[in-house]
């Protein structure tokens, strides 16, 4: 219950993530209510496994050069769809991540989810860095998409940035 309270509560901070950890406790309690009195003790180690990955916000699909910088996960699992057509390659976008993260910390200034100019030049330098900067092909359209979704990542992990 507690985690998937902290779920409840973190999901718009970082969606693949804890849509990730909440299906799997989802499918642990279903085997569970299914499972044979010595299969119980297995299923609670799974879920104690899982609450402690939720709540250290552990999980290993993020590379070794962005794992220590917590800030850069969400932005590394919910972007990497909208660019994985490109054919970019993880080293490539870990770097990416990285810049992105850097230009919203740039621009971060108290109350910054609110401020219109912070909002306006986050997006237009994220657009500018993809568009210009990457090694890979990026539309308009899906440097626009990028960078709002950039943007809602930044305001719901405001105080992790």
């Amino acid at each position: 219950a507690q985690t998937s309270k902290v779920i409840s509560e973190r999901y718009k901070q970082d969606e693949v993530f804890y849509k990730k950890f909440s299906d799997r406790i989802r499918a642990l309690l279903d085997e569970l209510k299914a499972a044979k009195a010595e299969d119980v003790a297995s299923l609670f180690n799974q879920i104690k496994q899982i609450q402690g990955q939720v709540e250290n916000y552990e999980d290993s699909d993020i590379p070794q050069s962005l794992r220590e910088n917590k800030a850069t996960h969400p932005f590394f699992r919910n972007i990497r769809d909208m660019i994985a057509e490109t054919g970019i390659n993880e080293d490539a976008f870990a770097e990416v991540i990285k810049h992105i993260v850097q230009i919203i910390q740039e621009h971060k200034i108290v109350d910054f989810e609110t401020n219109i100019d912070a909002r306006r030049l986050v997006m237009i330098e994220i657009e500018d860095f993809l568009l210009d900067d990457i090694d890979v092909m990026v539309s308009p359209n899906q440097a626009e998409a990028i960078a709002q979704k950039c943007w809602t990542l930044a305001v719901e992990n405001k105080d992790s940035l």
